[in-house]
């Protein structure tokens, strides 16, 4: 077992002690400093051990909650020294916000408030780096500049709810603790306005992630999916049944990892690039956070987010799925290494449902190349319908065709509007012979 396992099976017995309530904090403290040791700059280094430890809590928000912890218990040094290590891996804006606030708290106002002032030179036009430097002012006794950071920042929000209510719950009480009742009144109204616009798109626009990846029935399975013996190959049964079997794991959990991996903000500016290409002067925002945050229109996010991470040429010609192999060969599971050239060489698709078999699949005709197709999708078969027309990536894998989890429906316009997108991929991915290699059962007489 080297350093890295060891770490991760650490981190999961820390981690049972933080949900069992009673969390070892200096333990935990080491474990983030081996942790720092291990990622040596890397923030990859941190992502790939949070795939790989699959905890409730994951890593990013752990290390976020540390400092905190810590200073509580008296750790104050410990939790400045965290916040300072891990800024130029993970957030820097949020840690060394994180290590003003800490100081401001435990009476070091002097360090607090110069934290504070740098931070908002570095950070000057970031929402969470006004509220937090107002924070510190705030408790440091200087409500005044506290008040008027906290305002900037709802300036600056504008109509992101997300960011108002950031800045909304900190004004409203300062103002209604300084006797201005009336118009902390209305930040308060503001403020449920804004959470009401929230609960309205959650039930509007779906996670991108989910509906990259999000079938049940492979959710279902992939829930107990272990790595009991942390070998990095599955222990599941090879005997599942059809959409649940090791391989149609993999390609969940890869999925999953190449978004994670594509949505980093070192790909901002591919992510801005595509937008652009895909939606032109409709791009619902300049990367993939802000526009997961905005889009409106569900379908065609959901074909772009595929087609982004597994079809568009990026820098010196390698799409993100490409690169995440190349950075990542060595973290992928034996499965994970199985599925990758087939997932690599198929490419989104346009299908009309032929017939449905409820609790089964379905069959499809393949629009681009005229031919029907058996599909195996237990989940998609409750609810599709025969006519319906829709853009999926099709797999082979477990003997059987199934999609990747993102089935979208097509009106005529849009399906017109991408087959020809369609059309270039897959000419140049071999996708056909990759089909018959793997699942040849998988053409309906």
């Amino acid at each position: 077992m080297d350093e890295r396992e060891r770490l991760i099976d650490a981190l999961r017995r820390a981690f049972l002690k933080r949900d069992a309530g009673s969390p070892d904090l200096r333990e935990e403290s080491l474990l983030a400093r081996r942790l720092h040791a291990l990622a040596a700059g890397d923030p990859d280094v941190v992502d790939d051990v949070d795939l790989e430890l699959d905890a409730a809590l994951p890593l990013h928000a752990w290390i976020h909650e540390l400092p905190f912890d810590l200073a509580e218990a008296g750790r104050v040094d410990d939790a400045v020294e965290l916040c300072a290590s891990y800024a130029p891996l993970i957030d820097p804006a949020a840690l060394l916000g994180a290590r003003a606030r800490i100081l401001a708290e435990t009476g070091r106002a002097d360090e607090a408030r110069a934290q504070a002032d740098d931070l908002l030179v570095r950070y000057p036009a970031s929402v969470d780096t006004l509220v937090a430097a107002g924070l510190v002012f705030e408790r440091c006794g200087a409500a005044d500049r506290a008040e008027g950071l906290y305002r900037r920042a709802l300036e600056l929000a504008g109509d992101d709810a997300d960011a108002a209510l950031v800045a909304l719950d900190q004004l409203a009480p300062l103002l209604r603790g300084s006797g201005r009742a009336r118009e902390a009144a209305e930040l308060e109204a503001a403020s449920g306005a804004f959470r009401d616009a929230l609960e309205d798109r959650a039930e509007r626009i779906p996670d991108a992630g989910a509906a990259l990846f999000g079938d049940p029935d492979l959710d279902a399975d992939l829930a107990g999916d272990v790595d009991t013996d942390n070998s990095g190959a599955d222990d599941s049964d090879a005997g599942d049944t059809p959409g649940a079997g090791s391989e149609s794991r993999a390609v969940v959990r890869l999925l999953r990892r190449l978004f994670t991996f594509g949505a980093q903000a070192e790909f901002e500016h591919e992510q801005a690039a595509a937008l652009r290409e895909w939606f032109g002067d409709d791009a619902p925002g300049a990367s993939l956070d802000e526009a997961v945050r905005r889009v409106e229109d569900e379908a065609a996010f959901a074909v772009f987010v595929e087609w982004l991470l597994l079809d568009r040429k990026g820098d010196g010609g390698a799409t993100l799925g490409e690169r995440f192999v190349e950075r990542r060969r060595t973290g992928l599971t034996d499965a994970e290494r199985a599925v990758m050239p087939r997932l690599a060489a198929s490419h989104l698709g346009l299908y009309e449902v032929e017939s449905v078999r409820e609790g089964v699949g379905f069959t499809v005709r393949d629009l681009l190349e005229d031919v029907s197709r058996i599909v195996a999708g237990p989940a998609e078969s409750a609810w599709i319908v025969v006519g319906d027309v829709f853009a999926a990536r099709l797999l082979a894998v477990d003997g059987t065709l199934q999609t990747t989890g993102s089935v979208v429906p097509l009106d005529g316009p849009r399906a017109a509007s991408l087959r020809t997108r369609f059309e270039r991929r897959r000419g140049a991915a071999g996708w056909a012979e990759t089909l018959k290699a793997h699942a040849p059962e998988i053409v309906a007489e």
